[in-house]
């Protein structure tokens, strides 16, 4: 389930981090781009405004927080919330029951 106002992008003008990062001095829409495809697995639920970079993989199960900005990979059965997008919760199978992940 997709709520509204999400955003996915398969793509970027430049590279910021990495080995790779692009010059500031030259305009974005002439900077190379790079990207990857998302993966967005079964049972999802993605909240409002949320927004998901360029090749990502959000796993079975979970659920991102409204406003949040996936960044990283989200494994399966996670509740991810923030800027950039952190697992705060699993689900136990055993105790059937979201967990708080240790911090």
């Amino acid at each position: 389930m997709i709520a509204s106002k999400v955003f996915i992008s398969d793509h970027n003008h430049g590279s910021y981090n990495g080995s790779i990062h692009s010059d500031p001095n030259i305009p974005p829409d002439q900077r190379k781009l790079y990207g990857g495809a998302e993966t967005i697995e079964r049972n999802v639920w993605i909240g409002e405004f949320v927004s998901i970079m360029p090749g990502v993989s959000i796993g079975d199960g979970c659920i991102i927080g409204s406003t949040s900005v996936v960044t990283t990979n989200i494994p399966k059965y996670s509740i991810a919330v923030c800027v950039p997008a952190k697992v705060i919760k699993n689900y136990d199978f055993v105790f059937k029951q979201w967990v708080n992940k240790m911090l």
